[in-house]
């Protein structure tokens, strides 16, 4: 694993780690705050790491000391790696954030983990499930193999999906 081309942002430190093991794999540390005045930024920055073919990233989020955009960059990551057959793992949290997601819902859309070897297991592991979209042939990717109904973006149809990765209409 190396490390290469940190980068800070009025505020927030971007440290991206590659993990040789697994081709597009990169870890990206983040050292600081993410509000929303360096938000842009570190979203160009992530751009230009996933542009670079690093589709399965895993943030470490343990030494942020603020957050109030993560959540949008979360998904907005997510929303470019996935179609591409790419992850996002989040890294070291807190139980107070962790027990957020959970609340509103949102920890169907991620996969955590507590230690590097942990995230970087599931990368491995694990790719999407991508399919299409029985009713108008999107192409769609969850990241879980846990049962559960989604809707396609595109025609809005609500999909089951069980743990073997089948589609039905739901």
């Amino acid at each position: 694993m190396g490390k290469s081309g940190s980068s800070m942002i009025n505020g927030l430190k971007i440290i991206p780690q590659t993990i040789g093991s697994i081709p597009g794999c990169m870890v990206v540390h983040f050292v600081g705050y993410i509000d929303s005045y360096n938000f842009k930024a570190c979203w160009e920055r992530i751009e230009s790491i996933i542009q670079a073919g690093f589709i399965r990233l895993i943030f470490d989020c343990e030494k942020i000391t603020y957050a109030n955009c993560l959540s949008a960059l979360f998904f907005a990551t997510l929303k470019t790696v996935r179609p591409n057959g790419g992850c996002l793992i989040i890294l070291k949290t807190t139980p107070s954030f962790r027990e957020y997601y959970r609340t509103f819902g949102l920890d169907k859309f991620f996969n955590f983990a507590s230690e590097l070897d942990e995230a970087v297991a599931i990368c491995e592991s694990k790719p999407p499930n991508v399919f299409k979209c029985p009713n108008c042939g999107k192409k769609l990717s969850v990241f879980t193999w846990k049962s559960r109904r989604y809707r396609c973006s595109e025609c809005r149809t609500i999909l089951a999906i069980n743990e073997a990765g089948q589609v039905q209409l739901g």
